[in-house]
C-alpha cells in the first residue's frame, strides 16, 4: 500500500499543490500613461491681439472663458464682479425658448420659391428672363445688373412639420427667421426629398451666410448643418424637384454662395471642386 500511494503521490503533472514546482503568477500589464489632453490653445500678439485656437465644439464656453480672462489681463480691464459670467450666456436662440415653437412655425410660414422656377414664367419680367444663368458660366456670380434682378416667388407648399422640428432644434427661437426666407422665395431644397432627414433650404443657407459667418459650402455642409457627418451621399444626389436651380445639390448649394457673396467664374469653379473633394472624403466607401 505504500508503494501504490508513492507512486500516486509522485505521478501528476507536477502543477498541484502538492508537487515541487510552484505556477508563477503572470505579470500585470503595464498601464499606459495617457497623455494630458490640451483642449486649446492661446496667444497673445505684441499688438493686443488674442488668439484661442483648437478645442471642440462642446469646449465653447471653456475657449470664452479664457478668452475674458486674457483681455481682462493684458487688455487691463476692469471686470464688473468677482467671477466670470460665461457660464451664465445663453446661445442665440435660447432666449424664451419654446419646445413647442416648431408648430407656430409650421402655422404661420409656408415654402416658396422663385416664379421661374416654379414654372411661371409668366411672372417673370422680361429683365429677369434674360439673368438666367448657368452656373457654369463665365458670368454666373459677378456684380452685373442682371444678377441682382429680385425675381418674384410664389407659394409652393407648406413649411412640413418635419423641417420646422429641425429648425426649432437647431436654431430655437432664431428659426423664424429662415422660416421667413423659405416664405420669401427661398424655400427650395438642397437634396431630394426621398427620405424624411431632408430639411435643408436654400432659406437656411442664406441665413448661415447673412448671420453666422457662413464663408463657403464646405463651412456650410460641415459646421453650419454638418451634412457631411450624418449623411454625406445626399449631396451627390440627382434632384428631382422641379423648383431647384440645378441638378445636383453641390451645384445648388455653390450657386447660393457665389450669388450672395459675389464670386466670379474662378472661385465657383474652385470653391465646387473642393466642396466635392470634401464630401467624397466623408463618404463610407
Amino acid at each position: 500500500s505504500g508503494s501504490g500511494s508513492g507512486s500516486g503521490s509522485g505521478s501528476g503533472s507536477g502543477s498541484g499543490p502538492d508537487s515541487g514546482t510552484e505556477s508563477k503568477p503572470k505579470p500585470k500589464a503595464k498601464k499606459k500613461k495617457k497623455a494630458a489632453r490640451i483642449p486649446f490653445a492661446t496667444e497673445v500678439s505684441a499688438h493686443g491681439l488674442i488668439s484661442v485656437v483648437g478645442s471642440h465644439w462642446f469646449d465653447c464656453r471653456q475657449l470664452a472663458s479664457s478668452a475674458v480672462d486674457l483681455a481682462i489681463k493684458n487688455g487691463q480691464l476692469k471686470p464688473q464682479g468677482s467671477e466670470s459670467r460665461v457660464s451664465l450666456v445663453k446661445l442665440v436662440g435660447a432666449s424664451n425658448y419654446d419646445p413647442h415653437y416648431y408648430v407656430f412655425l409650421h402655422q404661420h410660414y409656408h415654402r416658396s420659391v422663385v416664379a421661374s422656377k416654379a414654372g411661371s414664367a409668366s411672372a417673370v419680367p422680361a429683365a429677369a428672363k434674360s439673368s438666367s444663368i448657368s452656373i457654369f458660366s463665365p458670368s454666373f456670380g459677378t456684380s452685373s445688373q442682371a444678377n441682382h434682378v429680385r425675381l418674384p416667388y410664389q407659394k409652393v407648399g407648406p413649411l412640413d412639420l418635419h423641417t420646422c422640428l429641425y429648425l426649432q432644434h437647431t436654431y430655437g427661437q432664431e428659426s423664424w427667421k429662415i422660416a421667413k426666407l423659405a416664405s420669401e422665395g427661398y424655400g427650395s431644397y438642397l437634396v431630394p426629398r426621398r427620405d424624411a432627414f431632408a430639411p435643408w433650404t436654400e432659406a437656411e443657407v442664406i441665413y448661415c451666410i447673412r448671420n453666422e459667418m457662413c464663408a463657403s459650402p464646405t463651412d456650410f455642409l460641415g459646421r453650419s448643418s454638418r451634412i457631411v457627418f450624418s449623411n454625406p451621399e445626399v449631396m451627390f444626389s440627382v434632384s428631382a424637384d422641379a423648383s431647384s436651380p440645378s441638378t445636383y445639390p453641390l451645384q445648388h448649394l455653390v450657386r447660393i454662395f457665389a450669388q450672395e457673396l459675389h464670386w466670379d467664374a474662378a472661385r465657383i469653379e474652385a470653391e465646387l471642386r473642393t466642396a466635392t473633394s470634401y464630401v467624397r472624403n466623408h463618404v463610407i466607401q
